[in-house]
């Protein structure tokens, strides 16, 4: 299965002169150059519109892909019917995420979660995905299991991991793992077969797991 880049997307990941000028408009606050006069101003407001089209695409993107290989993989597995979605005022409440397009552009990613209490245990389940914004934008899962009985991560103990899941860590310690998968096209496509795989497969390993 392939997504396709919408044509904001494939201007901005396949122009550096494009991109250039978004990441511009983007990374700063806005104001009016000194070196524009009157006649310049509509092509100058024309440009922060499609500056902020990109981005509120980029969030699309993100939501579309996570839907194409997380919810998918989700939907045809039997670890699907042991879930229960946290709610998206309760991730936005608990301060894990943001999710306006300001901030899913400047993380880059997109992430739910879910629980469990299924055979008396109790879990916390992170799965998310992650775009770079580079000329060749590179994929990436994110995976990340916590027993909350036991108050530790067990996403480590699956036996589905191996070297190519990397450790993701901030200052207060190990926060989850991913693995890149994916790269953008020239001809503007995702191929998401590997991605898609890997999550079937983790979650597979994971619904094992909680069988044990």
């Amino acid at each position: 299965m392939c997504i396709n880049l919408c044509e904001s997307l494939k201007s901005y990941f396949g122009d550096t002169t494009v991109k250039g000028a978004v990441d511009s408009i983007l990374e700063n606050k806005f104001s009016i150059p000194q070196d524009i006069d009157w006649p310049d101003l509509p092509g100058l407001h024309k440009a922060v519109l499609a500056a902020y089209q990109v981005r509120c695409d980029f969030a699309l993107f993100l939501l579309e892909l996570w839907d194409s290989v997380w919810q998918a993989s989700l939907t045809n597995s039997d670890l699907g019917g042991e879930l229960v979605p946290i709610t998206l005022q309760q991730t936005q409440e608990s301060g894990d995420m943001k999710f306006d397009p300001e901030n899913i552009w400047n993380d880059r990613w997109y992430q739910r979660s879910f629980e469990t209490t299924a055979r008396g245990k109790q879990y916390e389940l992170y799965l998310g995905i992650e775009v770079s914004r580079e000329r060749h934008p590179n994929l990436q899962l994110y995976l990340y299991l916590w027993d909350c009985k036991k108050e530790e991560d067990v996403t480590k103990n699956l036996d589905m991991m191996d070297a190519q899941w990397q450790t993701l860590t901030e200052e207060e310690g190990q926060i989850g793992y991913t693995k890149s998968l994916a790269s953008y096209c020239q001809d503007g496509k995702i191929d998401l077969v590997r991605l898609q795989e890997t999550a079937k497969g983790a979650l597979l390993t994971i619904y094992e797991h909680f069988r044990q």
